[in-house]
């Protein structure tokens, strides 16, 4: 059973075996969501993977060749909290995926998805980088997965409503915060703004304004505050 989480990578170090294009992605990935260090071990690296490391020096290539350097690429796995398979070399990442449950990592197989206990989902913020939409297949169909985002993508982007409720409920809830310090009460606060009828027809009609009024005054009601 997998469960959906989004999971912050600052200070994580990383291990991704497989110098090709898949390994060439996630580092990309993982660099850029601000990773601490991104060990990639391969037989052969890509020119990206090269030029990259070359540039950046929280990217450090290392020659492997599995089973034959087994011992040290245990040594670089002792160091890290997630391990990556993005190997073309199907009896390698066996070894590296077992090695790496064995150990208790974090293992993402970007080869066949259900072999290892973290999936990484295809992906795509949406509303100025508000709003982040992930959608897996479960290692199933990829291809499926992907037109599934595409088109969720784009609904939303395109969804009057949503896009308008995001905008408000994201002001009142800074709102709410700076004036409630219980969790528990914004929580049923939260749930009577979007079921009042004059908030709903105002977000139906993208009045992003109007609607926020009308969620504060129902704030200031329920409290009994000005």
């Amino acid at each position: 059973m997998f469960i959906p989480l989004l999971i912050d990578v600052k200070n994580w170090k990383v291990l991704i075996f497989g110098g090709g294009r898949v390994g060439y992605r996630r580092t990309k990935l993982f660099l850029e969501s601000g990773a601490l260090q991104i060990f990639v071990a391969a037989k052969d690296f890509t020119d990206e993977l090269v030029n990259i490391a070359k540039t950046n020096k929280k990217i450090k290539l290392i020659k492997v060749d599995i089973p034959q350097d087994f011992e040290k690429l245990k040594n670089i796995m002792d160091k890290v909290t997630i391990v990556i398979i993005a190997s073309s070399n199907q009896n390698a990442n066996r070894i590296v995926r077992e090695l790496a449950i064995r150990e208790g990592k974090l293992v993402n197989d970007a080869t066949e998805a259900s072999k290892g206990n973290v999936i990484v989902p295809f992906h795509s913020w949406i509303y100025e980088n508000g709003l982040l939409i992930a959608i897996s297949s479960l290692g199933k169909s990829g291809i499926a997965a992907h037109e599934a985002l595409e088109k969720v993508v784009k609904w939303l982007e395109n969804d009057l409503e949503t896009k308008t409720l995001y905008n408000v409920m994201s002001e009142v809830k800074r709102y709410m915060k700076s004036k409630i310090a219980s969790p528990k009460a914004r929580f049923g606060l939260y749930f009577e703004i979007e079921k009042d009828p004059r908030f709903r027809n105002l977000i139906r009609q993208g009045k992003v304004r109007e609607a926020y009024f009308r969620a504060i005054e129902i704030i200031r009601n329920s409290l009994n505050t000005i």
